[in-house]
């Protein structure tokens, strides 16, 4: 909709394991979706301004799907002479400050931590102990914040 055709992941691989590889997979199931070859994805061990600049260039992004904090993307990208949101959109998969200077995904962390909390709570009045005999999960969805590192939406 914000007229970015190659969305590229960006992730180091402790996040993408911390994740449970759930962000690449929802991915790789948005581009077969839309009949899209996806650009190969950057997983580093550690960040380097030199091999992510190179990765946005070699693989032709036009956005970037980032985890946590858009820097250091943004200004690496601004050194490289890479215009944000112009050239190149970024987009924080779990964003964290929240004043409309970047765009992403607030994950709704402190809903997150309540629950965990409740579900602790809950076992102590069970009188349960001990490790859980299955994982239990709770999702609780995210939201989306407009930012400026994307294009602004068009004016319906």
């Amino acid at each position: 909709r914000r007229g970015y055709l190659r969305v590229g992941l960006a992730l180091t691989y402790s996040l993408l394991e911390w994740v449970e590889e759930q962000w690449y997979a929802g991915y790789l199931v948005e581009h077969l979706l839309h009949g899209v070859q996806p650009p190969i994805p950057l997983f580093v061990s550690n960040w380097e301004e030199k091999s992510f600049i190179r990765w946005v260039r070699d693989q032709r992004v036009d956005a970037v799907l980032v985890a946590g904090d858009v820097n250091p993307f943004v200004p690496w990208l601004r050194r490289a002479r890479i215009a944000v949101p112009k050239e190149v959109g970024v987009v924080a998969l779990d964003l964290h400050v929240f004043d409309g200077s970047a765009a992403g995904i607030d994950q709704k962390s402190e809903e997150n931590g309540a629950a965990a909390v409740d579900q602790l709570v809950a076992r102590l009045h069970r009188n349960e102990r001990g490790v859980l005999p299955r994982s239990k999960r709770i999702h609780i969805m995210g939201e989306w914040r407009d930012g400026l590192t994307i294009r602004k939406a068009p004016v319906p």
